[in-house]
């Protein structure tokens, strides 16, 4: 009799343990593979992509002056009057160059903050919606980022940040989130986009043109 109360007891504690594991309200999601789906997310970032890719052609421009002042100024001797003017035009040029980098750096790289932190926000809201109506009560971000990329350091820094080892495929809404978010921006008036993995190191941070000098 004591050891069926025993087994009894001890089945009465696995009961709950076995169906909170099967209702368990927590999803997780790549980030990042949603910011490079989403129609809305990735207009916004292919315009700070044009911003980059004209502030190359500006670069190039520039350079090919100066590489026409500097052919001019090879030719002419001190002593020409022409030397001291294409001397200083050749300086004012440097000059004006390095301005328009930094500007053109800091101008596209506080684009993509503020855009990085509006995608985000509206991630959030949507998400909170989503797991409204889909029953999920916490939602983590997902490791996209793969091991080994980068030096000892570098990978180690990579495993500190790896917050999930294993996530049951069904727990993964990815997919299903993107789906719901372009039904709901196609049910808005806006063009849904169509889910597709994004190549490693993409990102709302990632891809945009930056002139380099």
């Amino acid at each position: 009799m004591r050891t069926l109360l025993v087994f009894a007891f001890a089945f009465v504690l696995a009961v709950p343990a076995f169906a909170a594991d099967q209702a368990f309200p927590v999803a997780v999601i790549d980030l990042e593979e949603v910011f490079n789906t989403a129609k809305a997310f990735a207009a916004r970032k292919e315009g700070i992509q044009k911003q980059g890719q004209d502030a190359q052609t500006e670069m190039k421009k520039m350079e090919a002056q100066e590489k026409e002042l500097r052919g001019k100024l090879s030719l002419l001797t001190p002593a020409n009057p022409d030397h001291g003017m294409t001397l200083e035009t050749l300086e004012l040029l440097k000059a004006r160059q390095k301005i328009y980098l930094d500007r053109t750096r800091a101008t596209l790289e506080r684009a993509q903050v503020d855009l990085l932190a509006s995608a985000t926000a509206e991630v959030r809201a949507a998400l909170r919606r989503y797991s409204e109506e889909n029953g999920w009560k916490m939602v983590l971000l997902s490791n996209s980022q793969e091991l080994g990329r980068g030096n000892l350091q570098e990978t180690q820094i990579q495993l500190g940040m790896q917050g999930l080892l294993y996530v049951d495929p069904a727990h993964d809404i990815t997919i299903s989130f993107i789906a719901w978010l372009n039904a709901r921006d196609a049910a808005a008036g806006a063009p849904a986009a169509t889910p597709a993995t994004p190549a490693s190191g993409s990102g709302l941070g990632a891809g945009t043109a930056t002139p380099a000098k």
